[in-house]
């Protein structure tokens, strides 16, 4: 059969595609970009530190606090799992209103967080930061992909995958630091971050 197939004409030449180069600071999203390095630290702060800060809240050693920390993660886990399975496909809404409707529900979550006394605190806290993270995660991706032009779709997302690690990085490491201050302090300093983030929400949305 191959006797009677066309041979292919060699002398065709292919023009490369252009690669695209995505800059961090671009006029159009780069206010994204940094609201969702905030947004994952916060992440971040929630889970790497709540295994220390837990039993210092309720003053348990390390085997009696394994079952309570285990289901305060999983409320928060839960939680963003419905948002993300549920909610939002009922919702539908523009991606600018998740992020302002989830980021002040990561305040509240830290604001119990700092001043929790009880497991139910803790509990509380977790909730409200698992619904709040549930809601900014897609429209923080969401937000920066109509941002662009189509064909900057592939290229932008290397940028919107690496602001949530950025965030895993600084989250820990800076947490750390605060919790040999004091047990608290990464809680509250992150939900200072998290309150001054909601007016620069609001200004990003009202620009044209």
């Amino acid at each position: 059969i191959w006797r009677f197939l066309k041979e292919p004409d060699h002398n065709v030449t292919r023009r490369p595609a252009k690669a695209l180069k995505m800059r961090y600071l671009d006029r159009r999203y780069r206010e994204i970009l940094a609201i969702g390095v905030v947004v994952y630290l916060s992440m971040a702060v929630s889970t790497q530190i709540m295994g220390f800060y837990l039993p210092h809240v309720l003053s348990l050693d390390a085997e009696a606090s394994a079952a309570p920390l285990a289901m305060t993660q999983g409320i928060s886990a839960c939680c963003m799992v419905f948002v993300q399975l549920v909610l939002i496909q009922r919702l539908q809404w523009p991606p600018m209103h998740y992020l302002i409707t989830g980021v002040p529900m990561i305040f509240v979550g830290f604001i119990f967080y700092t001043i929790a006394t009880e497991l139910w605190m803790l509990q509380v806290a977790a909730g409200f930061v698992g619904f709040g993270l549930g809601l900014t995660g897609p429209g923080y991706s969401a937000e920066v992909s109509l941002r662009v032009e189509p064909e900057e779709q592939g290229a932008v997302a290397g940028l919107i995958s690496a602001c949530p690690a950025l965030g895993f990085v600084i989250g820990p490491l800076s947490a750390g630091v605060l919790y040999d201050m004091r047990p608290e302090l990464p809680y509250l300093l992150t939900a200072v971050m998290l309150l001054l983030l909601f007016p620069v929400l609001l200004w990003v949305n009202r620009k044209p």
